[in-house]
Protein backbone atom coordinates (compact mmCIF):
# COMPACT_ATOMS: atom_id res chain seq x y z
CA UNK A 1 0.00 0.00 0.00
CA UNK A 2 1.26 3.39 -0.93
CA UNK A 3 1.81 6.56 1.22
CA UNK A 4 -0.38 9.42 -0.08
CA UNK A 5 1.51 12.79 -0.62
CA UNK A 6 0.21 15.98 -1.29
CA UNK A 7 2.68 18.50 -2.20
CA UNK A 8 1.93 22.16 -2.25
CA UNK A 9 -1.53 21.15 -3.57
CA UNK A 10 -4.27 23.87 -4.81
CA UNK A 11 -7.22 24.11 -6.55
CA UNK A 12 -8.83 27.22 -7.52
CA UNK A 13 -12.05 26.79 -9.57
CA UNK A 14 -13.09 29.00 -13.02
CA UNK A 15 -15.14 31.81 -10.99
CA UNK A 16 -11.59 32.14 -9.18
CA UNK A 17 -13.26 31.32 -6.02
CA UNK A 18 -10.33 29.33 -3.72
CA UNK A 19 -11.04 25.84 -3.12
CA UNK A 20 -8.13 24.59 -1.45
CA UNK A 21 -5.05 27.06 -0.49
CA UNK A 22 -1.61 25.52 -1.09
CA UNK A 23 -1.88 22.12 0.95
CA UNK A 24 1.19 19.97 2.01
CA UNK A 25 -0.02 16.81 3.47
CA UNK A 26 1.32 13.03 3.83
CA UNK A 27 -1.14 10.03 4.53
CA UNK A 28 0.50 7.28 5.97
CA UNK A 29 -0.09 3.80 4.21
CA UNK A 30 -2.61 1.05 6.64
CA UNK A 31 -4.43 4.79 8.21
CA UNK A 32 -7.93 5.67 8.80
CA UNK A 33 -7.53 9.52 8.24
CA UNK A 34 -10.88 11.43 8.73
CA UNK A 35 -10.99 14.74 7.03
CA UNK A 36 -12.93 16.83 9.75
CA UNK A 37 -14.35 20.57 8.67
CA UNK A 38 -17.50 22.71 8.42
CA UNK A 39 -19.60 23.01 5.18
CA UNK A 40 -17.41 24.86 2.89
CA UNK A 41 -14.09 24.05 4.63
CA UNK A 42 -12.54 22.22 1.51
CA UNK A 43 -12.59 18.91 2.68
CA UNK A 44 -14.67 17.16 -0.55
CA UNK A 45 -12.35 19.58 -2.90
CA UNK A 46 -9.55 17.35 -1.25
CA UNK A 47 -10.80 14.37 -1.57
CA UNK A 48 -11.69 14.92 -5.00
CA UNK A 49 -8.54 15.60 -5.77
CA UNK A 50 -6.97 12.38 -4.73
CA UNK A 51 -9.66 10.38 -6.50
CA UNK A 52 -8.87 12.31 -9.96
CA UNK A 53 -12.40 13.91 -10.21
CA UNK A 54 -10.77 17.31 -9.76
CA UNK A 55 -7.74 18.71 -11.67
CA UNK A 56 -5.14 20.48 -9.52
CA UNK A 57 -4.34 24.13 -10.51
CA UNK A 58 -0.47 23.71 -8.55
CA UNK A 59 0.70 20.84 -6.98
CA UNK A 60 1.65 17.31 -6.71
CA UNK A 61 -0.05 14.06 -5.50
CA UNK A 62 2.02 11.26 -5.17
CA UNK A 63 1.08 7.35 -4.43
CA UNK A 64 4.93 6.78 -2.35
CA UNK A 65 7.41 7.98 -5.63
CA UNK A 66 5.14 7.47 -8.51
CA UNK A 67 2.66 10.77 -9.34
CA UNK A 68 -0.80 10.15 -10.06
CA UNK A 69 -1.84 13.91 -10.22
CA UNK A 70 -1.99 13.94 -14.11
CA UNK A 71 -3.76 10.17 -14.16
CA UNK A 72 -7.80 9.44 -15.02
CA UNK A 73 -9.27 8.19 -11.80
CA UNK A 74 -9.30 4.44 -12.74
CA UNK A 75 -5.55 4.30 -13.24
CA UNK A 76 -5.19 5.09 -9.37
CA UNK A 77 -6.38 2.30 -7.84
CA UNK A 78 -8.58 3.65 -5.54
CA UNK A 79 -12.57 3.08 -4.46
CA UNK A 80 -14.50 6.41 -4.22
CA UNK A 81 -17.64 6.07 -2.47
CA UNK A 82 -19.87 9.88 -3.13
CA UNK A 83 -22.12 11.15 -0.39
CA UNK A 84 -24.97 10.71 -2.09
CA UNK A 85 -26.17 7.42 -3.67
CA UNK A 86 -24.42 6.32 -7.50
CA UNK A 87 -26.63 2.94 -7.60
CA UNK A 88 -27.92 2.13 -11.42
CA UNK A 89 -31.83 1.86 -10.30
CA UNK A 90 -32.37 -0.58 -13.17
CA UNK A 91 -29.75 -3.36 -11.64
CA UNK A 92 -30.28 -5.19 -8.53
CA UNK A 93 -27.99 -5.42 -5.55
CA UNK A 94 -26.32 -8.41 -6.93
CA UNK A 95 -25.20 -5.97 -10.26
CA UNK A 96 -24.91 -2.99 -8.72
CA UNK A 97 -22.22 -4.28 -6.76
CA UNK A 98 -20.39 -6.41 -9.67
CA UNK A 99 -20.68 -3.42 -12.39
CA UNK A 100 -17.15 -1.44 -10.38
CA UNK A 101 -15.63 -4.57 -11.35
CA UNK A 102 -16.89 -5.18 -14.38
CA UNK A 103 -15.73 -1.49 -15.72
CA UNK A 104 -12.17 -2.41 -14.50
CA UNK A 105 -11.99 -5.70 -15.99
CA UNK A 106 -13.47 -4.39 -19.41
CA UNK A 107 -9.73 -1.44 -18.88
CA UNK A 108 -7.62 -4.86 -18.42
CA UNK A 109 -6.13 -5.17 -21.75
CA UNK A 110 -3.08 -6.78 -20.83
CA UNK A 111 -3.73 -7.82 -17.86
CA UNK A 112 -5.50 -11.25 -16.74
CA UNK A 113 -9.00 -10.96 -16.34
CA UNK A 114 -11.29 -11.96 -13.58
CA UNK A 115 -13.71 -15.27 -14.79
CA UNK A 116 -17.49 -14.65 -14.30
CA UNK A 117 -17.05 -17.19 -11.33
CA UNK A 118 -14.52 -15.82 -9.74
CA UNK A 119 -16.09 -12.29 -10.04
CA UNK A 120 -19.53 -14.06 -8.68
CA UNK A 121 -17.45 -15.44 -5.69
CA UNK A 122 -15.92 -11.71 -4.81
CA UNK A 123 -19.82 -10.51 -4.87
CA UNK A 124 -21.09 -13.11 -2.52
CA UNK A 125 -18.15 -12.55 -0.06
CA UNK A 126 -18.12 -9.11 -0.35
CA UNK A 127 -22.30 -9.01 0.11
CA UNK A 128 -21.49 -11.65 3.58
CA UNK A 129 -19.22 -9.25 4.84
CA UNK A 130 -21.51 -6.28 4.35
CA UNK A 131 -24.58 -7.74 5.46
CA UNK A 132 -26.99 -7.43 2.32
CA UNK A 133 -26.45 -11.09 1.37
CA UNK A 134 -30.48 -11.72 1.17
CA UNK A 135 -30.67 -8.49 -0.59
CA UNK A 136 -29.32 -9.20 -3.55
CA UNK A 137 -32.18 -9.59 -5.61
CA UNK A 138 -33.57 -6.12 -4.59
CA UNK A 139 -33.35 -2.86 -6.44
CA UNK A 140 -31.77 0.60 -4.95
CA UNK A 141 -35.67 1.57 -4.09
CA UNK A 142 -36.03 -1.25 -2.07
CA UNK A 143 -33.17 -0.34 0.36
CA UNK A 144 -33.34 1.62 3.46
CA UNK A 145 -30.59 4.22 3.36
CA UNK A 146 -28.06 2.23 5.46
CA UNK A 147 -28.55 -0.77 2.97
CA UNK A 148 -27.44 1.44 -0.66
CA UNK A 149 -24.61 2.42 1.75
CA UNK A 150 -23.14 -1.01 2.26
CA UNK A 151 -23.83 -1.82 -1.51
CA UNK A 152 -21.69 1.15 -2.19
CA UNK A 153 -19.05 -0.12 -0.08
CA UNK A 154 -19.37 -3.69 -1.08
CA UNK A 155 -18.88 -2.28 -4.70
CA UNK A 156 -15.63 -0.78 -3.54
CA UNK A 157 -14.58 -3.84 -1.73
CA UNK A 158 -14.46 -6.50 -4.87
CA UNK A 159 -12.29 -4.06 -6.38
CA UNK A 160 -9.65 -5.02 -3.82
CA UNK A 161 -8.45 -1.42 -4.17
CA UNK A 162 -5.75 -0.56 -1.74
CA UNK A 163 -7.17 2.98 -0.64
CA UNK A 164 -10.82 4.05 0.00
CA UNK A 165 -12.17 7.93 -0.10
CA UNK A 166 -15.53 7.87 1.43
CA UNK A 167 -17.41 11.47 1.22
CA UNK A 168 -19.66 11.47 4.66
CA UNK A 169 -20.23 7.94 4.08
CA UNK A 170 -22.43 8.34 7.61
CA UNK A 171 -24.35 10.79 6.83
CA UNK A 172 -28.53 11.16 6.97
CA UNK A 173 -28.76 7.53 8.87
CA UNK A 174 -29.87 7.53 12.47
CA UNK A 175 -27.51 7.09 15.26
CA UNK A 176 -27.82 3.40 15.37
CA UNK A 177 -26.90 2.29 11.57
CA UNK A 178 -24.06 5.10 12.02
CA UNK A 179 -22.79 3.02 14.92
CA UNK A 180 -23.21 -0.17 13.39
CA UNK A 181 -21.94 1.26 10.07
CA UNK A 182 -19.12 2.84 11.73
CA UNK A 183 -17.82 -0.64 13.20
CA UNK A 184 -17.89 -2.15 10.24
CA UNK A 185 -15.44 0.38 8.38
CA UNK A 186 -13.22 -0.21 11.02
CA UNK A 187 -13.38 -4.13 10.56
CA UNK A 188 -12.83 -3.69 7.31
CA UNK A 189 -9.86 -1.19 7.74
CA UNK A 190 -7.98 -3.47 9.39
CA UNK A 191 -8.90 -6.71 8.01
CA UNK A 192 -8.12 -5.55 4.32
CA UNK A 193 -5.04 -3.23 5.37
CA UNK A 194 -6.61 -0.66 4.04
CA UNK A 195 -5.73 3.18 3.79
CA UNK A 196 -8.96 5.55 4.30
CA UNK A 197 -9.60 8.64 4.30
CA UNK A 198 -13.16 9.60 5.49
CA UNK A 199 -14.68 13.04 5.45
CA UNK A 200 -16.90 14.67 7.89
CA UNK A 201 -18.56 17.50 9.34
CA UNK A 202 -18.86 15.56 12.89
CA UNK A 203 -16.16 15.85 15.27
CA UNK A 204 -17.01 12.89 17.58
CA UNK A 205 -17.23 11.09 14.29
CA UNK A 206 -13.69 12.14 13.75
CA UNK A 207 -12.64 11.02 17.56
CA UNK A 208 -14.45 7.25 16.78
CA UNK A 209 -12.25 6.18 13.58
CA UNK A 210 -9.65 8.17 12.79
CA UNK A 211 -6.42 7.11 13.28
CA UNK A 212 -4.86 10.49 12.65
CA UNK A 213 -7.13 13.90 11.75
CA UNK A 214 -6.40 17.09 9.73
CA UNK A 215 -8.99 19.73 10.43
CA UNK A 216 -9.95 22.06 7.31
CA UNK A 217 -11.09 25.96 7.27
CA UNK A 218 -11.58 27.96 4.68
CA UNK A 219 -9.89 25.64 2.46
CA UNK A 220 -6.78 25.37 4.81
CA UNK A 221 -5.63 22.40 6.63
CA UNK A 222 -5.54 23.87 9.83
CA UNK A 223 -4.16 21.01 12.42
CA UNK A 224 -3.59 17.28 11.76
CA UNK A 225 -2.56 14.43 14.30
CA UNK A 226 -4.22 11.96 16.28
CA UNK A 227 -7.77 12.66 17.46
CA UNK A 228 -5.87 13.09 21.29
CA UNK A 229 -3.55 15.40 20.28
CA UNK A 230 -5.81 17.64 18.22
CA UNK A 231 -8.55 17.25 20.99
CA UNK A 232 -6.16 18.13 23.85
CA UNK A 233 -3.75 20.80 22.55
CA UNK A 234 -5.71 22.45 20.29
CA UNK A 235 -3.40 25.06 17.85
CA UNK A 236 -5.87 27.69 17.57
CA UNK A 237 -9.19 28.68 18.75
CA UNK A 238 -10.91 27.68 15.36
CA UNK A 239 -9.24 24.20 15.81
CA UNK A 240 -10.66 24.07 19.49
CA UNK A 241 -14.35 25.06 18.42
CA UNK A 242 -14.63 22.52 16.07
CA UNK A 243 -12.86 19.75 17.44
CA UNK A 244 -15.11 18.78 20.49
CA UNK A 245 -18.80 18.18 21.46
CA UNK A 246 -20.13 20.28 23.49
CA UNK A 247 -17.69 23.13 22.01
CA UNK A 248 -14.97 24.37 24.32
CA UNK A 249 -15.54 27.31 26.70
CA UNK A 250 -14.18 30.30 24.95
CA UNK A 251 -13.19 33.55 26.96
CA UNK A 252 -11.75 36.58 26.84
CA UNK A 253 -9.90 38.88 29.22
CA UNK A 254 -6.18 40.29 30.19
CA UNK A 255 -3.76 38.34 32.43
CA UNK A 256 -1.10 40.64 34.73
CA UNK A 257 0.28 39.78 38.09
CA UNK A 258 0.20 35.97 36.31
CA UNK A 259 -3.25 36.33 36.77
CA UNK A 260 -6.06 36.03 34.14
CA UNK A 261 -9.29 38.23 34.95
CA UNK A 262 -12.19 37.79 32.66
CA UNK A 263 -16.04 39.35 33.46
CA UNK A 264 -15.47 40.47 37.19
CA UNK A 265 -15.57 36.83 38.87
CA UNK A 266 -13.32 34.92 37.10
CA UNK A 267 -9.89 34.56 38.74
CA UNK A 268 -6.80 31.81 36.91
CA UNK A 269 -2.71 32.06 37.44
CA UNK A 270 -2.12 32.64 33.77
CA UNK A 271 1.96 31.99 32.50
CA UNK A 272 0.84 34.54 29.55
CA UNK A 273 0.84 38.96 29.81
CA UNK A 274 -1.57 40.80 27.74
CA UNK A 275 -4.98 40.04 26.15
CA UNK A 276 -5.57 36.53 26.05
CA UNK A 277 -8.20 33.84 25.28
CA UNK A 278 -9.18 31.19 27.84
CA UNK A 279 -9.99 27.90 26.76
CA UNK A 280 -11.41 25.02 28.92
CA UNK A 281 -13.33 22.42 27.62
CA UNK A 282 -16.72 21.49 30.29
CA UNK A 283 -15.35 18.38 31.14
CA UNK A 284 -12.48 20.27 33.17
CA UNK A 285 -15.04 22.66 34.87
CA UNK A 286 -16.57 21.10 38.07
CA UNK A 287 -18.98 22.40 40.58
CA UNK A 288 -17.53 20.89 43.60
CA UNK A 289 -13.92 20.74 44.79
CA UNK A 290 -11.25 18.66 43.35
CA UNK A 291 -7.53 17.39 44.64
CA UNK A 292 -5.40 19.47 42.45
CA UNK A 293 -7.93 21.63 41.20
CA UNK A 294 -8.42 25.65 41.40
CA UNK A 295 -11.88 27.56 42.45
CA UNK A 296 -12.31 30.41 39.82
CA UNK A 297 -15.06 31.78 41.08
CA UNK A 298 -18.63 32.03 42.25
CA UNK A 299 -21.49 32.58 39.68
CA UNK A 300 -25.20 32.03 39.00
CA UNK A 301 -26.70 28.74 37.13
CA UNK A 302 -29.02 29.26 34.45
CA UNK A 303 -29.31 25.75 32.57
CA UNK A 304 -29.11 21.68 32.77
CA UNK A 305 -29.49 19.65 30.25
CA UNK A 306 -28.91 15.89 30.17
CA UNK A 307 -26.59 14.15 28.26
CA UNK A 308 -26.11 10.65 28.83
CA UNK A 309 -25.42 9.68 32.15
CA UNK A 310 -24.05 13.54 33.05
CA UNK A 311 -25.94 17.01 33.12
CA UNK A 312 -24.62 20.04 31.49
CA UNK A 313 -24.69 23.06 33.76
CA UNK A 314 -24.05 26.44 32.22
CA UNK A 315 -23.17 29.50 34.72
CA UNK A 316 -23.27 33.01 33.78
CA UNK A 317 -21.65 34.41 31.60
CA UNK A 318 -22.32 31.36 29.35
CA UNK A 319 -19.52 29.03 30.67
CA UNK A 320 -20.32 25.21 30.67
CA UNK A 321 -19.29 22.22 32.33
CA UNK A 322 -20.36 19.17 33.76
CA UNK A 323 -22.06 17.58 37.29
CA UNK A 324 -23.70 14.31 38.19
CA UNK A 325 -27.02 15.87 38.83
CA UNK A 326 -28.65 19.31 38.03
CA UNK A 327 -27.51 22.34 39.97
CA UNK A 328 -29.65 26.18 41.09
CA UNK A 329 -28.61 28.97 42.85
CA UNK A 330 -24.89 30.23 43.06
CA UNK A 331 -22.37 27.73 42.81
CA UNK A 332 -18.35 27.51 43.13
CA UNK A 333 -16.55 26.86 39.63
CA UNK A 334 -13.07 24.67 40.11
CA UNK A 335 -10.61 23.71 37.16
CA UNK A 336 -7.50 21.75 36.40
CA UNK A 337 -4.78 24.53 35.37
CA UNK A 338 -2.93 22.17 34.16
CA UNK A 339 -5.62 21.49 31.48
CA UNK A 340 -6.31 25.16 30.59
CA UNK A 341 -5.86 26.06 26.48
CA UNK A 342 -4.31 30.04 26.36
CA UNK A 343 -4.77 31.76 22.67
CA UNK A 344 -3.53 34.55 21.73
CA UNK A 345 -5.85 37.64 21.08
CA UNK A 346 -5.25 39.31 18.09
CA UNK A 347 -4.30 35.90 15.90
CA UNK A 348 -6.24 33.17 17.64
CA UNK A 349 -2.93 31.21 18.09
CA UNK A 350 -1.89 28.96 20.75
CA UNK A 351 0.38 29.97 23.47
CA UNK A 352 1.22 27.44 25.24
CA UNK A 353 3.12 24.77 24.04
Amino acid sequence: MPNIRLTDIRKTFPNRAVGLHPTTLTITNGSYFVLLGPSGSGKSTLLRLISGLETPTNGSIHFDERPIHNLAPHERGIAYVPQRSSLYPDRDVRGNIRVGLEFEQARRLRRKRLCGQEIDARVAEAASILNIADRLERRPHELSGGEQRRVMLARALVRRAPIWLLDEPLAQLDSPLAEKLSRDLHLLQRGFALTIVHVTHDPNEAMALADRVGLLGEGRILQSGTPEEVYSRPGNRTVGLHFGRPAINLIEGISQDDEFRAEDWLRVPCPHRGPVTLGIRPEDVGFVPHDGHHPIGLCEVVDNQRLDSRILVTVRPQLRGFALEPLAGRVGVWVNPERLHWFAASTGERLNR
